[in-house]
């Protein structure tokens, strides 16, 4: 697992301060992920920072082996259960468990929360700070109880296999 605070400059920071933004690539509001292949010319402000800057955090034989990315917006008003990320559709019609291979969990909005925390299946508790940026392997992990606020993410999956889409 890797932890990194102070992830993006100011410039990047101030145009993520729009609450809208966020929004608009909301799974809250869209009920659809984005995808990213390896030529991808990227279309939006996340699609610059997954591809300028998280793919230099990746190991690059992850990178390398990856057929896409996943990525979505979230916002938590309550906790999340114990999960892994996987290909849904498969997992409902066949009881097949494909997963992603590695996790990116970004809190670029300033949110102001409490609780809300990523909870990792080896103990490990990790605070949304703003401007931190979370890789980790797709083992079961979950979040806390938020009691006051809500939590906003960029969550970003490496795919081995394309998933159903």
């Amino acid at each position: 697992m890797v932890v990194i605070d102070n992830f993006l400059n100011k410039k990047t920071l101030k145009q993520l301060n729009n609450i809208n933004l966020w929004k608009e690539y909301s799974f809250n509001k869209t009920n659809k992920y984005f995808w990213i292949g390896k030529k991808h010319k990227s279309k939006n402000i996340f699609e610059s920072i997954i591809t300028d800057k998280i793919f230099k955090k990746i190991n690059k034989e992850i990178i390398k082996k990856s057929v896409c990315c996943q990525y979505w917006i979230n916002f938590l008003k309550d906790d999340l259960d114990w999960h892994v990320d996987k290909d849904e559709t498969i997992w409902k019609e066949k009881s097949i468990l494909k997963k992603s291979v590695k996790n990116v969990v970004y809190y670029g909005y300033p949110h102001k929360i409490k609780g809300g925390n990523l909870l990792l299946d080896n103990g490990q508790k990790i605070e949304p700070k703003y401007n931190r940026l979370v890789v980790f392997d797709n083992t079961p992990h979950a979040v806390d109880n938020i009691t006051s606020g809500t939590r906003v993410a960029l969550s970003v999956n490496f795919w081995y296999e394309t998933p159903t889409l």
